[in-house]
């Protein structure tokens, strides 16, 4: 177990090295409490260029929210969130059992309304950082009756640590998000400490089940 000093001075201690929470191949690619599936940019760069967020499926738009800022909650602070965890964000239902939500998406970018019927590929809006995001990403969330399901897994379960029977993915699609334990998105060299609004906050990424540890930006 270990810390690290944040970009603004404090110690932290990685989450996901105290807890025993696992993905679907049994690997520590998620943490306690998440319900969702991430997908993040690499860079700020690629948050001012603007990367679309679509529907994964035809459905009717729930809710949205718009209007907070793209910033690291290491700055913001929970506390000022105030049951807007999602940031920006948009809900779309399926059926009356099925839902998504797309989150944390950029501040201005929401492009449909409530009572809106969107169809499988409708621009919802664009990747950003808003609401309890500390890097730049999109949080995809399904449930079914309520309850959190696993796109790798679906309702039915395969063989431990492995993708379910059904997964919810079209096979198209899966074939595209291989299983990868680990990565290293940028490396580099600063000649000055970073500012808190230089740049995104730190953050540990487990390489895999050794208990090894890759440091992204």
């Amino acid at each position: 177990m270990g810390s690290w000093p944040d970009n603004l001075g404090r110690t932290r201690t990685p989450s996901i090295w105290l807890t025993a929470y696992r993905d679907y191949h049994c690997g520590a690619l998620s943490y306690d409490d998440h319900r969702g599936t991430d997908f993040r940019l690499k860079s700020m760069a690629d948050l001012n260029a603007g990367m679309p967020v679509l529907a994964a499926a035809d459905g009717v738009v729930r809710a949205v929210r718009d209007g907070m800022e793209d910033i690291s909650v290491q700055i913001l602070g929970k506390q000022a969130l105030q049951g807007r965890e999602a940031g920006n964000s948009v809900v779309i239902v399926h059926s009356k059992d099925w839902e998504s939500q797309y989150a944390h998406l950029k501040k201005g970018s929401v492009a449909v309304q409530p009572g809106q019927t969107v169809k499988r590929g409708t621009v919802l809006g664009r990747v950003g950082l808003s609401g309890n995001s500390e890097f730049l990403h999109l949080h995809f969330e399904i449930r079914h009756k309520d309850k959190p399901v696993d796109p790798f897994v679906g309702l039915t379960a395969g063989d431990t640590c492995s993708l379910g029977k059904r997964p919810l993915w079209q096979a198209d699609t899966l074939k595209k998000l291989p299983y990868i334990a680990t990565g290293l998105i940028s490396a580099g060299f600063a000649d000055h400490p970073s500012a808190p609004d230089e740049g995104l906050a730190v953050t540990l990424v487990p390489r895999s089940r050794n208990g090894s540890y890759n440091l992204y930006n």
